[in-house]
């Protein structure tokens, strides 16, 4: 048993060191240690005594966590698979089935044989709604389009524009960082998004691949519901908003599709993000985001309200207005728009079923999250 200690350790010592070298950008480097690490775990499970059945399926969920680190996901399969045919503990196969979860989406992610350019990423859905490459084409134009804005909105915020509340994106901008659509492909549906940047160099101009890092870096961070290190690379109130609005109209639904996964390519190691937890259940900013009003003691305390109906009214007339009403069954619900979110996420759903989910105060709603209703 001390043999096997020893090499669980040494297992444990290389994966530290993979997981140093990763945080650090080294990827190379990292998967290096990792697969160091796993010879040293399978030497492990080879030594144990398979009548230590615990300790054999924790060293089965470790080797498998290593392959899946060193991207090795046959083998990873194959370790998990084995562990479970030995029907062990059930709090311990509940953690080997989330890991065959986790290897069969970053097999989805995976690029199978397709060169990716530095200023490229592959979106990769997966779920009930994707078919043998079919899917539908709403679940797929939505993800695409929000996948650009958001790639527009680092862009502006990183050359310290001013949050633009109304309007198209800049000439300059949306000229330089145009998105490109590769043809689908099928499995998990993926497509390819280049971010095509232009020869001509212009002030202020960034690098197209750390705006890829930094969307990449963001969506892992929300998926993880880190909120405080997102607001560190987002500071501004209004590109907040705008970045939690967008992150939850790409994140899956949870039912009609399950997985949305993003891979890049850089120092010629893929690196893959997925979105796994459904929109709904994603994080917000803090409550302090809202810009609500002070409540004095002889007002009616501030109180969470939910409102379905139509997206009808929008009080465009007023440079300074970001008012919007809801329908239902005829009773008027005048919403408050708070800064980032009127563009980008509220506009696109005019005229759609909407549901609510807001402050009042007073007579108004102030708005902190919509997402499309059911119109039937």
């Amino acid at each position: 048993m001390n043999s096997v200690n020893d090499l669980h350790k040494k297992a444990m010592e290389c994966a530290d060191l993979g997981l140093r070298r990763r945080a650090r950008g080294n990827a190379k480097e990292s998967i290096a240690y990792f697969e160091q690490a796993l010879r040293y775990e399978l030497a492990a499970i080879d030594e144990l005594d398979k009548t230590e059945a615990l300790a054999w399926a924790v060293l089965h969920r470790s080797a498998g966590t290593l392959a899946l680190d060193c991207r090795d996901f046959l083998q990873a399969e194959k370790i998990v698979a084995a562990a479970l045919a030995h029907e062990p503990h059930p709090e311990i196969a509940e953690e080997l089935r989330d890991l065959l979860e986790q290897i069969y989406f970053q097999r989805h992610l995976d690029l199978k044989g397709i060169t990716l350019q530095e200023d490229e990423i592959q979106l990769s859905l997966s779920g009930q709604e994707v078919g043998n490459g079919f899917v539908n084409v709403e679940e797929v134009y939505e993800r695409i389009s929000n996948s650009s804005k958001l790639i527009h909105r680092i862009v502006e915020r990183k050359q310290n524009r001013p949050f633009r509340e109304r309007g198209s994106v800049p000439k300059v901008i949306r000229e330089n960082y145009q998105t490109l659509v590769s043809v689908p492909r099928s499995g998990s549906f993926s497509v390819t998004l280049k971010f095509s940047r232009s020869q001509l160099s212009f002030s202020g101009m960034l690098e197209t691949t750390a705006i890829i890092d930094e969307f990449m870096d963001l969506l892992a961070l929300i998926n993880s519901s880190r909120i405080i290190e997102i607001q560190k690379l987002i500071p501004d109130p209004a590109y907040l908003r705008n970045f939690f609005g967008l992150a939850k109209r790409i994140a899956p639904d949870g039912e009609r599709i399950s997985q949305v996964g993003f891979t890049a390519i850089r120092d010629g190691v893929q690196r893959s993000v997925g979105l796994t937890m459904p929109a709904a259940e994603l994080p917000s900013p803090r409550s302090e985001m809202s810009s609500l009003p002070r409540v004095e003691p002889q007002q009616t305390p501030n109180e969470p309200v939910e409102v379905r109906g139509i997206l009808r009214h929008a009080d465009a007339m007023l440079e300074d207005s970001n008012v919007i009403q809801v329908i239902d069954d005829n009773k008027k619900h005048t919403v408050q728009v708070p800064q980032g979110m009127m563009n980008d996420i509220v506009r696109p759903m005019w005229d759609l079923h909407v549901v609510i989910q807001g402050i009042r105060t007073g007579g108004d709603i102030i708005l902190e999250d919509i997402w499309p209703g059911d119109s039937a």
